[in-house]
């Protein structure tokens, strides 16, 4: 009689176990493929206590030396701060109107933004001072990125971008150069 209750005993118990990894199992497997709106913040753009950290990301390129009917200019801004999220976009060309938009985004297209430049790295670069060394009708171009305490600029001119050492920043001006808000 007492190995009769003993068996049942086990048996609910087993019961209880198979239940709970089934539902452990249900559960791994709907956040592995929970959608994209529902991932992370990345932690660099938090505080420890949850805050946003203010942050500017600025991408600038100029055309350099080419005939003045193929000059162009590209600027975009992203930008945390005590105001909100925001998004801005200067863009010159002889073809066209100059254009100037400035917009308020949400935390998720923000978190977005910055989540693509710092899974290449963005913050890894040194600070580079502006370059002494002027060449004619050579611009320079630069991308920075500030998030809290942290930046990273580098400068560059368009024909650094064939350069294979240039691959990594090559990916981050690639990224800005894609953004279309």
């Amino acid at each position: 009689m007492k190995n009769l209750i003993f068996s049942k005993e086990i048996s609910k118990l087993i019961h209880c176990v198979h239940r709970f990894v089934f539902f452990l199992f249900i559960f791994s497997i709907s956040s592995l493929f929970a959608s994209p709106k529902t991932s992370m913040i990345p932690s660099e753009l938090k505080t420890k206590q949850g805050h946003w950290k203010t942050a500017e990301v600025i991408w600038d390129e100029t055309s350099g030396p080419v005939a003045p009917e193929f000059h162009y200019a590209k600027q975009i801004r992203i930008e945390a701060n005590a105001k909100g999220f925001f998004f801005s976009r200067k863009e010159t060309n002889q073809k066209s109107e100059p254009t100037e938009i400035t917009k308020r985004i949400n935390q998720n297209t923000y978190a977005k933004l910055l989540d693509d430049l710092l899974r290449k790295d963005a913050l890894s670069f040194t600070y580079e001072i502006t370059p002494q060394k002027k060449i004619t009708g050579i611009s320079y171009n630069f991308f920075s990125i500030r998030v809290g305490t942290r930046k990273s600029r580098f400068f560059y001119v368009l024909k650094d971008l064939e350069k294979k050492e240039f691959k990594k920043k090559k990916e981050i001006i690639q990224i800005m150069k894609r953004i279309e808000l």
